[in-house]
């Protein structure tokens, strides 16, 4: 992860947006993590995961490959973009 002190941030906030687009970034202050920035994107699907329904479907999902009930990775991932694509849609 990339880091900038709050001095570099501020002088380099072009950057930093560019940086953050490509991953998230943590900026210090005193030598202490204070705030990550990230891009849109990453914070909307941030808080699909924090969602009481989809951490249950992830788990179920975890459980599933516990069980030895797996699909190809294709298939896994084309339904995880549905529900997202649906999740997005409702909100």
């Amino acid at each position: 992860m990339k880091t900038y002190t709050a001095t570099e941030a501020k002088n380099k906030f072009g950057q930093l947006l560019d940086d953050a687009q490509r991953g998230p970034v943590r900026i210090e202050k005193h030598g202490r993590g204070a705030i990550i920035a990230m891009s849109a994107e990453a914070f909307e699907f941030y808080k699909l995961v924090q969602d009481p329904e989809i951490s249950a479907a992830i788990q179920e999902g975890f459980d599933q490959l516990d069980a030895g009930k797996t699909v190809d990775g294709r298939t896994a991932l084309m339904q995880l973009k549905n529900e997202l694509v649906n999740r997005v849609a409702e909100d």
